[in-house]
């Protein structure tokens, strides 16, 4: 049914004509992307979320239309998933990194960016 990916067949005509046509939209994967973000646990989903649509966009547009080079919303999905397990299965790391660089931005506010 999905003729422009791959393994899929055209529709024969007979069965076309007891379709009714559809009109569809390309998805703003920056927002979906922070849905996602935000579900596996991110506390910085936006900022994360804008870094990750420009690295997938940029990739996009800049490597070679090769057919191992995947950047559709599927794969993007699969990425965001395995950030958040990673991040469940470490979340004490997780944790004591933010808290560390939490103490470290502060000392360089007191120290005027001097260390």
């Amino acid at each position: 049914m999905n003729p422009g990916y791959a393994g899929r067949q055209e529709l024969p005509e007979n069965l076309k004509i007891n379709f009714r046509t559809v009109a569809m939209m390309v998805p703003d994967r920056e927002i979906i992307m922070r849905v996602k973000l935000a579900s596996v646990g991110f506390m910085t989903n936006v900022v994360l979320a804008g870094k990750f649509f420009t690295l997938y966009k940029l990739c996009e547009e800049q490597l070679s239309k090769q057919v191992h080079y995947d950047f559709g919303l599927r794969n993007i999905l699969s990425v965001l998933r395995t950030m958040g397990a990673f991040m469940r299965s470490n979340k004490e790391n997780v944790r004591r990194q933010h808290h560390d660089e939490g103490h470290e931005r502060h000392e360089l506010v007191q120290t005027g960016g001097r260390r």
